[in-house]
This record gives C-alpha cells, structure tokens and sequence, in this order.
C-alpha cells in the first residue's frame, strides 16, 4: 500500500508544480543592483509573465535555447525574460550570444533554492508568484509549451 501511495505521488508531482509559488530571491543583474523577485513579479501587467533561465557556459543545449528565448521575448512583450547564469562572469559568452542583460549565480543560491541540477531549466511565473511550468532541457515540446503559456489569455 505503501508503495503504491510512493507511486502516485510521484506521477501526481507534476500538477502540483503548476500551482506552486515561486520562492522569493534576490536577482543580481550584470548591470549593478538588486531585484526582489516577489516585488518584481507583483509589479507585472495583467498578462504578463516573467521566464526564468536557468543557464550556465558549459551547456551546450543552452547555447541554441538562449536565442531562441530572446527571439521569443522581441516577439512577445508580455515576457520578461531573466537568464541566470551559473558563472560570475559570463559577459563573454553572453556577448557572443546576443545576451546584454543577464544575472548571475556563482555560489548556486538560487540553484540550490529552485532545485536545478542540469541545465538547461526554465520557469514560466505569473505576478501573483505561481509557477506555470517548469520546463527542464531545451526541445521543441517545451519550447511550444511556453509559446501556448505566452499565447494563453485570462491568465
């Protein structure tokens, strides 16, 4: 019985995930300062969403992911798009990859608080702090997946 409750929790995780709050943070942008992320998200328009990249310089599938996230969040003014890098400086990489404003995690704070263990992972959050998805790897399931989020209204 026991065994079987192990498994159902486990196949159920995922529903869950989609109605969990984002934990607060303090997000470091390249370019000085401070973000809370709580005050940040709360700050959204109605139809907003903040995209949270989880990337670091040696991963390979995060260097065809992360122009692919910036084309989307031209495309899309309602995304706001945050890549966070597990570097403490990553300016040149992020240069090469068209990457002007970007936040930085070298101790693995955030890392550690969001459970990210490879890389690419990204969070989809709404202004009232609920995850919408988190999408780990870069493949086209999860790129449409974010695009229908983005596309989605009476969020």
């Amino acid at each position: 019985m026991k065994w079987i409750l192990f498994v159902i929790l486990i196949l159920t995780k995922g529903i869950f995930s989609q109605t969990t709050e984002i934990p607060n943070s303090k997000l470091f942008p390249n370019g000085g300062g401070e973000i809370i992320l709580h005050e940040y998200l709360e700050s959204l328009g109605e139809n907003e969403l903040a995209v949270l990249n989880f990337t670091s310089v040696t991963c390979v599938p995060c260097k065809k992911e992360i122009p692919e996230l910036l084309r989307l969040s031209e495309k899309n003014p309602d995304m706001k798009l945050f890549i966070i890098f597990a570097e403490s400086d990553p300016s040149k990489f992020a240069a090469s990859l068209g990457v002007s404003k970007f936040y930085a995690d070298p101790l693995g704070t955030l890392q550690n608080k969001y459970a990210i263990k490879a890389y690419p992972v990204t969070f989809i959050v709404t202004r009232d702090k609920k995850v919408l998805a988190r999408l780990e790897g870069y493949n086209e399931k999860n790129t449409k997946k974010l695009i229908a989020l983005l596309g989605k209204e009476g969020r």
